[in-house]
C-alpha cells in the first residue's frame, strides 16, 4: 500500500460521514440487505476519489459526496441487472396453463368495485373526493392540506359519510 492510499485510509477512519450521507440519500438502512456491501463499496469509492482529489472544505466533501454516490448508483444498477430473472416461457401446449391462477379471488374483486360503485353514487364531491385520498392511502391532515381546509371540515365530511352508508347497509341487508 503505497503513502497516499495509507493517507487516504487514516481519513476515511477518522471520519467517514460522507458515506453514510450517501447512504441516507439513496434511502438504504441498516435493514437493507447489502448494506455491509454498500457500505464496504462506499469506502473503496472513498479511496479512489481520494486519490484524485483537489479541493478543500466544503467543495472536498461535495467531491467527495458526488463520487461515492454516483459509483454506488453505479454499483446498485449492476446489483439489479444480476439479480433479474427472465420469465419462463409458457407454452400454449401445456394443459396445465389457465389464464386465471386459483388462487385470485376474482368474484371478490367484483363484489368491491360494486360496493364503491354505490357507495360513489349516496357521496356527494366532497365526500367521494375524501374516499378516493383514503384508499390511496392519505391521512386526514394530508387531505386538508391539500384542498385547503381545516382537518374538522374533512372529520365532519367523514362523520357524514360514515352515517350515510350505515344507512345503506342496514336498508341493502348487507
Amino acid at each position: 500500500m503505497n503513502v497516499e492510499n495509507q493517507d487516504g485510509f487514516k481519513e476515511l477512519l477518522a471520519d467517514d460521514t460522507v458515506i453514510y450521507a450517501v447512504l441516507k440519500k439513496l434511502h438504504i438502512t441498516k435493514a437493507h440487505n447489502e448494506y455491509d456491501d454498500l457500505v464496504s463499496e462506499g469506502r473503496l469509492l472513498y479511496l479512489k476519489a481520494y486519490a484524485t482529489n483537489q479541493y478543500t472544505g466544503k467543495r472536498r466533501f461535495n467531491y467527495f459526496f458526488t463520487k461515492i454516490y454516483w459509483g454506488l448508483l453505479d454499483y446498485l444498477s449492476k446489483q439489479q441487472r444480476n439479480h433479474e430473472v427472465e420469465a419462463p416461457i409458457i407454452s400454449t401446449a401445456d394443459e396445465d396453463w389457465d389464464i386465471v391462477d386459483d388462487r385470485v379471488d376474482v368474484h371478490a374483486g367484483i363484489e368491491e368495485a360494486e360496493l364503491l360503485a354505490a357507495v360513489r353514487a349516496i357521496c356527494t364531491a366532497k365526500e367521494w373526493l375524501y374516499v378516493e385520498q383514503r384508499l390511496q392511502g392519505k391521512k386526514v391532515a394530508e387531505i386538508a392540506a391539500q384542498i385547503g381546509v381545516h382537518p374538522n371540515a374533512i372529520y365532519r365530511r367523514k362523520a357524514r359519510l360514515r352515517k350515510k352508508v350505515e344507512s345503506f347497509f342496514e336498508k341493502n341487508q348487507f
